[in-house]
């Protein structure tokens, strides 16, 4: 019994010193819950304030007929921009002295910088495509490792989508410490491919017989007379170099049209086109 009147006394001890602790910091958790509440309910309101600025910033930019690429990277500027101020005033909120809070992150600032140096090259990268614009939204390149259509150009990275339909985000970073190959800049490309011959073919023929094929194939350009030439003689055929031009648009079509055009018209020919297996 005196045990159980012991743990009965410091169990009321116990909650009576709750009670006090309650009574005494009542007001302040109360105060603290709510502006915590407010301060959840700012950021996210702020959220979606961000990316609604964003989203009609870059529809009233792309109605002035700005470039998407410009248009989408200021986007993503005044959306970071936003929530910045968003964790600020937060943070204000909750009664965190944001003054304090900047210098503290000043004085961290070295150590930051060398944490998030990827991050700040990639920034620092998408603000060098933007200005200089080797690349813009639409463009076919081939850079940082991966190839593809610019789908996005954003603070940090870039999205590109292949021909089979495949997204791709490459870091800002990795797209300028290489080439940039620009597939599609430029109005016409110039497309090479290669066909193989026997080697008792006669090569003047084959030569008049390929130049022939170019031209019925409306796509490929009039502009440009077609090259045929002997890129090499190899264990097994005569490899013949066919250059031909047409617009960048084509360049797929020219490939398919004329490979197979070639090869029926050299076979109707008597042309024999080598067939070899590697070991």
């Amino acid at each position: 019994m005196a045990d159980t009147a012991s743990i009965t006394d410091k169990a009321t001890e116990s909650l009576s010193l709750v009670a006090k602790w309650w009574d005494a910091h009542q007001t302040m958790i109360i105060d603290f819950a709510i502006n915590a509440a407010i301060s959840l309910v700012i950021l996210i309101l702020g959220y979606f304030a961000a990316k609604f600025i964003r989203y009609v910033l870059v529809k009233i930019l792309d109605s002035r007929k700005v470039d998407p690429t410009i248009s989408h990277f200021v986007g993503e500027v005044f959306k970071f921009i936003i929530l910045a101020f968003v964790v600020i005033a937060a943070l204000d909120n909750l009664g965190i002295q944001t003054t304090s809070l900047v210098a503290i992150i000043g004085a961290a600032g070295l150590a930051i910088g060398m944490a998030l140096q990827g991050s700040l090259s990639n920034f620092s990268s998408g603000v060098i495509i933007i200005l200089f614009r080797p690349i813009k939204v639409g463009e076919y390149i081939i850079a940082g490792g991966a190839e593809g259509a610019v789908q996005e150009v954003s603070i940090f990275n870039t999205t590109l989508l292949t021909p089979d339909n495949k997204f791709v985000v490459v870091p800002n970073g990795s797209i300028l410490a290489g080439n940039i190959v620009n597939v599609s800049r430029m109005p016409t490309r110039r497309v090479d491919m290669n066909i193989n011959v026997a080697y008792d073919s006669d090569i003047e023929k084959v030569k008049e017989i390929l130049v022939g094929v170019a031209k019925k194939i409306d796509i490929i350009s009039k502009d440009n007379e077609p090259s045929v030439t002997v890129e090499a003689l190899t264990n097994h055929a005569v490899k013949m170099s066919i250059k031909v031009w047409t617009d960048n648009s084509n360049y797929f079509a020219v490939i398919a049209q004329y490979l197979e055009a070639a090869k029926k018209e050299l076979q109707s020919n008597g042309i024999v086109i080598p067939v070899f297996y590697e070991r």
